[in-house]
């Protein structure tokens, strides 16, 4: 099978299974209007017990094959479970409330059906290896309520990320018009990159992160993996709070460089004036729609500053792929892969929610005084910017 046929094969594959979720969703949100009329034809939402931390971490030792009622100490357990779902009980709890205030909730899904969904994202070993961790059951079983959950994570990016009915049918035609790969919804939560904003005319900062996949031929081939297949994604978080404000991809690696998924899509959806915070490889688009350190109009005192946000970018990079799902070449369904993505950083984003926030960067445009007295450059990373959560 040659490079054209296995595009033509994941596009569709990518579209179907798409509009096929699509429409899954939306046919189980309730239409208020009609609730009066057609009360009896309305998807009713499913009873579920209220789960509480201590319901959480008795499943989670199930899990490790220990007495449920016997707790360790609470940094023990806290690191344990860390290791084992690639999130602090608390914030998987969050998660599991969310699915259930959406609507999201799989049918007959359970709390540990969610924990095998985190795990296997988390561990990603091989199916023998998955199944005994969750306790023997088959492979096709744990299997399907694992993608049940990783989808209904991924579509909290419509919570933590806005994106309608019609933006991804745009989006696809966008996808099938330019690409033909298998990127879709790119926006999480866009509109928060203004949030705390001091007039600056750069909101967000911008960069690519690649993700392994099998050697499907040099187009997916990338210099990060030792041109070995690779899904290339687009990150952006707001440079005042540090919150992921745009998830775009995937891209074949070898096809599509940083600057051309730049060009795609994020730089239109900037605002007038508004530029981005990038590295040296969209230097194409500086000084216009975005800064980078090589920029003929970028001042040097500027550069310190500007190296602290590409490094709390790079720190963002490094969390989400805290999942060894994006650490490995990924072996299953490659349309599934983008839900993966996006389910690994709606989990990331509720960690930062939940307190687990990036070192500062300071940023500030030279002459912008508001809310301080500007950046110093002799003001120097501490222990306090390390990123201890991973």
């Amino acid at each position: 099978m040659d490079e054209s046929e296995l595009y033509v094969i994941i596009l569709a594959c990518s579209v179907v299974q798409t509009l096929k979720r699509i429409n899954y969703y939306q046919s189980n949100q309730p239409n208020q209007s009609t609730m009066s009329v057609l009360d009896d034809r309305v998807p009713k939402r499913q009873r579920v017990d209220p789960v509480s931390m201590e319901d959480v971490m008795m499943h989670a030792r199930i899990i490790w094959q220990r007495d449920p009622r016997t707790e360790r100490a609470e940094a023990t357990e806290d690191t344990t479970f860390r290791e084992f779902f690639g999130v602090s009980a608390m914030v998987s709890l969050m998660c599991w409330n969310m699915l259930i205030d959406l609507d999201l909730l799989p049918d007959e899904g359970c709390l540990h059906h969610f924990l095998w969904a985190l795990m296997w994202m988390k561990v990603y070993a091989r199916m023998k290896v998955m199944t005994a961790l969750c306790g023997g059951v088959d492979k096709e079983t744990m299997m399907k309520w694992v993608m049940k959950f990783v989808y209904a994570i991924a579509y909290l990016e419509s919570e933590v990320v806005s994106c309608s009915f019609c933006c991804c049918m745009l989006l696809l035609l966008l996808f099938v018009l330019h690409s033909r790969t298998l990127h879709f919804s790119p926006q999480i939560v866009w509109e928060n990159r203004h949030v705390d904003d001091i007039g600056n005319d750069c909101l967000v900062a911008v960069d690519c992160t690649d993700v392994k996949c099998p050697n499907w031929g040099p187009t997916f081939s990338t210099y990060k993996h030792g041109k070995k297949g690779g899904l290339r994604y687009e990150l952006a978080h707001c440079l005042r709070t540090g919150d992921i404000v745009w998830i775009h991809g995937p891209f074949p690696a070898g096809k599509f460089n940083d600057i051309t998924i730049f060009r795609l899509c994020l730089m239109t959806f900037l605002g007038e004036d508004e530029r981005a915070e990038v590295d040296d490889g969209y230097a194409g688009e500086a000084p216009l729609h975005c800064k980078c350190p090589k920029s003929f109009a970028n001042p040097e005192t500027t550069l310190h500053m500007q190296s602290r946000v590409r490094s709390r970018q790079e720190t963002i990079n490094k969390r989400v792929k805290d999942f060894n799902v994006l650490q490995s070449i990924y072996r299953n369904d490659p349309t599934d892969h983008p839900f993966v993505f996006r389910a690994c950083v709606v989990l990331k984003q509720l960690s930062i929610n939940n307190g687990e926030k990036l070192f500062e960067a300071g940023y500030r445009d030279p002459g912008n005084h508001i809310g301080g007295d500007g950046y110093d450059d002799n003001d120097n990373m501490d222990a306090s910017d390390s990123d201890s959560s991973l």
